[in-house]
């Protein structure tokens, strides 16, 4: 659904401003992942909320405290991910080549710390 190339035009490529596109209300119900990612109906997994927050304090707590770039090569040449799955179940992405670094000692204490807990 989420690789609907009718919905999402080049679905493989990460293109976060699609989501920003004004489109009508059924085009937005449809294009919007949180209506289908986790069930439908009675069978929607009851963990939705815990699972969508826990992601949220994750996901901004490493916007927060840490630096996150593409990798570059001895030349200093940006290294370009590619895009592959390891898994079609799952659609896990494959592992890449990053820069992620803390973006103080003060950040640096905090992820320690979240690590150790």
């Amino acid at each position: 659904m989420i690789r609907d190339p009718k919905l999402f035009p080049n679905p493989e490529e990460f293109i976060p401003e699609r989501y920003l596109e004004t489109v009508d209300e059924h085009t937005a119900r449809r294009r919007d992942p949180r209506n289908y990612v986790f069930g439908f109906g009675r069978r929607r997994c009851p963990g939705n909320h815990l699972a969508e927050s826990s992601l949220w304090i994750v996901m901004a707590s490493m916007v927060a405290t840490l630096d996150m770039k593409k990798a570059v090569d001895a030349q200093g040449n940006v290294i370009e991910p590619t895009i592959s799955f390891e898994n079609s179940v799952f659609r896990t992405p494959s592992p890449f080549k990053c820069d992620i670094r803390p973006r103080s000692e003060q950040a640096l204490r905090l992820v320690r710390q979240a690590t150790e807990a």
